[in-house]
């Protein structure tokens, strides 16, 4: 009776979703620090106590000669970095999702142009931008016309949808098995009369920064004025540039693989009198594409344009004590990120085929050769036989 009773909690447990409700989790308390570092674009740079470190564009679409605009076809697999710096943009986050052939998955538009390989996918919804600059937020599976698709000039995908009609999504949110983990995330999303768009990267794998789950990213979204809004893809790809406050604002992780590996996130170092200071240094990655905030300058750098003094991008307070989590023993300073070990670019896009066109040099090989030895084996074998007959 008892094993049959354990193997009923076993069967129930492995037919239940993995995630079926958001885990209860401590309260944070956050800091803000907010610039201006372009007209009609605020940043934002905000540290929890969970701890968490998440940085925001809240840009301003109604704003003369602010938009937003994602990468074309052309312009596809850079760092952030490289295709903000490289176009001249105010801003710029990583963007949608790809597949394992390194194609996109769902929408891929840029420049008015959709991508050679984008296609609806009802499991990928998208934030776009239409041919008369109204921005939109889809959720996977929502039906989608024909005239409005054919409208869109920018668009990048997503999932899961994080916020509808100023609500979490619990529904997409609960289906989704890794919305209880803490990740590095991006996100993008839309104010109710869709003249505000909110983009969101949250650092994540190392001490000072834990990530966020996506429930804490819809509350995120929220309390930035988004009334809807999607999850874009996240992890190593999570990048945020803001050309006027230091190029590359956050701190991309380092994979899951590297880590595993012990690749250090963080390093210590000593100043002159001998005191330790941290500093961490990310790495970029080659994404996809990108979603990209074009914007005017400042006449002049007024006093306004960076709120607290933020010349550069922002060093780190260690987070205060909250219910009894220990804050940092001293401020972790940011250093420049790494570039991309190899700069495959859109080379890799053939990497999938070499591999596979590799390997099926390596069987025909295989075959061939134990094809060769058969014979000899045979023969072998057949030649007693023909003694015995004599």
């Amino acid at each position: 009776m008892r094993a049959s009773c354990v193997a009923l909690v076993a069967f129930l447990s492995l037919a239940l979703p993995a995630h079926a409700q958001e885990v209860p989790r401590r309260a944070a308390e956050s800091r803000d620090v907010w610039s201006e570092p372009n007209p009609g674009v605020r940043y934002l740079f905000r540290t929890t106590t969970t701890p968490t470190e998440l940085h925001a564009l809240v840009v301003s679409l109604a704003h003369p000669g602010v938009r937003i605009v994602a990468t074309r076809y052309d312009d596809r697999w850079t760092t952030v970095g490289d295709h903000a710096r490289t176009h001249g943009l105010a801003g710029a986050i990583n963007g949608g999702f790809w597949g394992a052939l390194q194609r996109p998955r769902g929408l891929a538009i840029g420049g008015g142009v959709a991508w050679p390989t984008s296609a609806p996918d009802p499991e990928m919804g998208f934030f776009a931008i239409d041919a008369r600059g109204r921005a939109l937020v889809r959720a996977p599976g929502e039906a989608v016309a024909d005239d409005e698709l054919a409208s869109l000039g920018d668009a990048v995908s997503g999932r899961p949808i994080l916020v509808r009609a100023g609500a979490i999504d619990r529904s997409a949110l609960d289906a989704f098995e890794t919305a209880n983990q803490r990740q590095p995330r991006t996100a993008i999303g839309l104010s109710e009369d869709r003249r505000t768009a909110v983009l969101v990267v949250v650092d994540g794998r190392r001490p000072t920064s834990r990530g966020m789950t996506l429930y804490e990213l819809a509350r995120s979204m929220i309390e930035l004025g988004a009334h809807d809004a999607i999850n874009l893809d996240g992890g190593g790809s999570s990048e945020m540039y803001v050309a006027r406050a230091g190029g590359v604002v956050n701190v991309p992780s380092r994979g899951r693989w590297e880590l595993a590996l012990g690749a250090a996130t963080e390093e210590v170092r000593r100043d002159a009198s001998g005191r330790e200071e941290r500093y961490v240094r990310g790495v970029e990655r080659e994404v996809l594409n990108h979603v990209g905030v074009i914007a005017p300058e400042w006449p002049a750098l007024a006093p306004t344009a960076f709120a607290s003094g933020l010349a550069g991008a922002p060093e780190i307070d260690a987070p205060s004590t909250h219910r009894g989590e220990q804050p940092a023993t001293r401020p972790t300073r940011r250093l420049a990120p790494e570039p991309p070990s190899l700069r495959l670019g859109v080379l890799r896009e053939s990497v999938p085929f070499a591999v596979a066109l590799l390997g099926l040099v390596v069987v025909v090989i295989v075959i061939a050769r134990r094809r060769r030895g058969a014979a000899p084996l045979a023969r072998s074998r057949g030649a007693p036989i023909a003694n015995s007959q004599r």
